[in-house]
Order: C-alpha cells, then sequence, then structure tokens
C-alpha cells in the first residue's frame, strides 16, 4: 500500500502531469507545478474522495500552498475509514 505522501503526488501527478518522482515535498503547488485554480479544484475533489475528508473549501484551499501543506491536511483530516 502506498503511504499518504506516495498517493497525494499521485493524484497531484495525475492533474498535471508532472511524474511522481519530480514532485517533492516542498513543491509550490501553483509556482512550482503549474496548477491552476480549476486543477486544485480538481485535486482537492480527488483528496476528499480519496481520503474521506471534509470539503475542502476555498479558504482552506488558499491555505494550502505546498505539498507537504496538503499532505499534512490529509494526515490530519483523512477518514479512518479510508485504509491509510
Amino acid at each position: 500500500m502506498l503511504s499518504i505522501e506516495g498517493r497525494i503526488k499521485e493524484l497531484i501527478e495525475e492533474v498535471c502531469g508532472i511524474a511522481v518522482d519530480e514532485i517533492e515535498s516542498l513543491n509550490n503547488l501553483k509556482d512550482d507545478l503549474g496548477l491552476d485554480d480549476l486543477d486544485l479544484v480538481e485535486l482537492f475533489m480527488n483528496i476528499e474522495t480519496e481520503f474521506g475528508t471534509d470539503m475542502i473549501t476555498e479558504e482552506k484551499m488558499a491555505d494550502l500552498k505546498t505539498v507537504e501543506d496538503v499532505i499534512e491536511y490529509v494526515k490530519l483530516n483523512k477518514s479512518k475509514d479510508c485504509g491509510y
């Protein structure tokens, strides 16, 4: 089974096409990985589905700037039943 970090990187790869091995925890989602607002909405919807988090609000999305921010958010907010 993948780690939370590994699965999030896969989800980012699915949205923006950057290979998992090129995605680093300190990468900024917009500046370094080139995700636009629609990409971010798609990414966070996929995260909600995958990890059973509550809906990620626009305000929360604005706070999640790096891959590490997303990983930490998921660790704190994932469903106990999600398998991670």
